[in-house]
């Protein structure tokens, strides 16, 4: 045996490795059909083990199976996603194949901070002009564009007011720079037709960001994303642009959570959807899009922000896996005001994906996935059925007169805030597993939060709400409120929901305090005495509540307690327990958030 312990180079120079000295026999894996697969997993896990726990349901509605194969829903998806992100690629006027994009405002933007942009990695420059007076804002880009030209990066505009478009138009014509703006269509089907477009230019933003904060789905705030730029499409060729070049005009911004395979299926089937809608359109239906990805301000949380830096990280890895232009991240404190490091990892996050992970040296990396094949073929279907209803109300602007878009994206939110609620969507850090003195990140502010117009539903809004309104109580009174974790039974037998309940108090912003083992009704009220809890919550197991949890409220409420919580399921003896004190149950699926709002009343900290 050599030194370096590895088996001698076999015959013909080939390494024949332990066990392998002959190639398998093709017959000892006989093949195995999904018929069969689904019979052996009904066998392990019962009739409905299949749905219930190898399937997958997305907010879209889409149910994913386990098992995918060449057949099905993601049949030719990936060959088809892979030319259109070959051509873009290919047709792209950006120096790398997932470039790096940041956001600056323009009202509140300093020399030194695009200068620390331009020098510390940033492909493009998106100078937001939210806000700002249109003569302020026109001078603004005039000196940021030759800055940006100068330096050899693009530039992007975001809110460029309606009266200076045609100003800043003939601003850009002369740099030698790849750009993206917003204009109006009657001003660029004019500016078209007189001067020309440039070809490395984007002059049409369409963006499913404002609907993904205001609580759509993915595949709702990209099917209004692609109804706003087809719409914008079709209204250039009217004025008579031509067809290819009127498609070419466009870039298309997509918002992301942190649900890697939804966001890596949503980037790919923007480019099919938007390829269909080209083709209805008239126009060459493999004409390069121009997809930017960011993140949702929703998605983010306010309260121990630094978790956000790993939301950002499974966004910008969705969009390279799934074949994205651009990624532009926001500073993961931006909820509370953006801070120099947080917007230095925005930039540093995607770079280290492009050159050091190399997710940008293959054109389509998630194709050959039957699963995500199948998961972009089947979300592209569910957008373009979104559009069908678009259309079916009159276009973009009727749905949106008559409320079509708002009912759908209430709903949507609305549901999600019940899943957030019930923590059967988990925020970490906010409502699971919370730092316990959680504070907004202290660093040093460059720049306060600025609004960009929209209003931003943010999914973690219900256990911030909780948390901050027992932050301002617990101030008031110099400490943390307490809730009392009344233990029945020993140590042993009431430790797991004892950690459940702890969870909940923790969620809440409030201190648990625990009761030593509870062998009397009496016991339990000095417990309460002792501790000066605002409420508390018994922790036993089924058996222990069946013949102690009813006299041990019934004491607790009859020495003054307000709120009683028992810590499991409502069962048969529930409305016996509620009539001995118990005033809640909280279990995995409960509405958590519920349960603390009314603590907070209890304690006169929340209306």
């Amino acid at each position: 045996m050599p030194e370096h312990g590895l088996p001698p180079v076999g015959g013909g120079g080939r390494c024949r490795f332990v066990g392998m000295s002959t190639p398998p026999d093709p017959e000892a894996f006989p093949p195995v059909s999904r018929d069969d697969w689904v019979a052996a997993v009904t066998a392990d896990l019962g009739p409905e083990g299949l749905s219930r726990k190898l399937c997958s349901r997305w907010e879209d509605g889409i149910l994913l199976d386990a098992l995918h194969t060449t057949a099905g829903p993601g049949s030719g998806v990936g060959e088809a996603v892979g030319r259109l992100i070959a051509r873009s690629r290919f047709e792209s006027p950006y120096p790398h194949q997932f470039s790096v994009r940041q956001r600056l405002h323009a009202a509140t933007l300093a020399r030194s901070a695009l200068e620390e942009v331009l020098a510390g990695g940033a492909d493009s420059v998106e100078v937001d002009l939210s806000g700002m007076h249109p003569e302020a804002a026109a001078t603004q880009v005039e000196s940021v564009a030759a800055e940006v030209a100068g330096a050899g990066r693009a530039l992007a505009l975001h809110a460029l007011p309606t009266s200076i478009e045609e100003r800043i138009l003939g601003a850009l014509a002369g740099r030698a720079v790849p750009f993206a703006v917003g204009i109006d269509p009657d001003v660029l089907g004019r500016h078209a037709l007189a001067v020309g477009l440039s070809r490395d230019g984007r002059h049409v933003r369409t963006s499913g960001v404002a609907w993904f904060d205001a609580g759509a789905t993915a595949g709702w705030s990209l099917a209004l994303a692609v109804a706003d730029g087809l719409a914008a499409v079709r209204a250039l060729i009217s004025r008579g642009v031509d067809a290819t070049t009127a498609a070419r005009q466009v870039e298309l911004e997509l918002a992301l959570g942190a649900d890697l395979f939804e966001g890596v299926a949503a980037v790919r089937a923007a480019r099919l959807v938007w390829a269909r809608g080209l083709e209805v359109a008239g126009a060459d239906a493999s004409t390069p899009l121009q997809v930017v990805v960011t993140v949702g301000e929703r998605s983010m949380s306010r309260r121990d922000p630094w978790t956000n830096a790993l939301r950002e990280t499974a966004a910008a890895f969705a969009a390279a896996v799934g074949g994205a232009d651009l990624v532009r991240l926001p500073a993961f404190d931006v909820r509370s005001g953006e801070s120099a490091p947080a917007r230095r990892l925005a930039r540093n996050m995607p770079l280290i994906l492009r050159e050091e992970a190399g997710l940008a040296r293959v054109a389509d990396p998630a194709g050959g996935s039957w699963y995500l094949d199948a998961a972009t073929g089947l979300l592209a279907a569910r957008v373009w059925s979104m559009l069908d209803e678009i259309d079916g109300a009159g276009g973009l602007a009727a749905a949106i007169a008559t409320g079509l878009v708002a009912q759908r994206i209430e709903a949507q939110r609305a549901a999600r805030a019940t899943a957030v609620r019930t923590r059967q969507r988990t925020i970490t850090g906010v409502s699971e597993f919370p730092e316990r003195l959680a504070r907004l990140a202290g660093t040093t502010r460059h720049q306060p939060a600025p609004s960009t117009g929209g209003m931003v539903h943010a999914d973690a809004e219900p256990f911030e709400r909780v948390q901050d309104a027992a932050d301002a109580w617990s101030e008031t009174r110099g400490r943390r409120g307490r809730i009392l974790l009344v233990r029945l039974g020993s140590v042993v037998e009431s430790a797991p929901r004892v950690a459940f309940a702890r969870g909940v108090v923790e969620v809440g912003a409030f201190e648990a305090v625990l009761s030593s083992e509870v062998t009397s009704p009496e016991r339990a009220v000095a417990a309460l005495a002792a501790r000066d809890a605002v409420a508390a919550i018994l922790c036993g197991t089924d058996a222990r509540y069946a013949t102690d949890a009813a006299p041990v409220a019934a004491a607790l409420k009859g020495a003054g307690l307000e709120l009683l919580v028992l810590a499991g399921r409502p069962g048969v003896d529930a409305d016996a327990l509620r009539a001995a004190g118990v005033d809640e149950f909280v279990f995995a699926g409960a509405d958590i958030a519920s349960v603390l709002e009314r603590v907070l009343r209890v304690a006169g900290a929340l209306r």
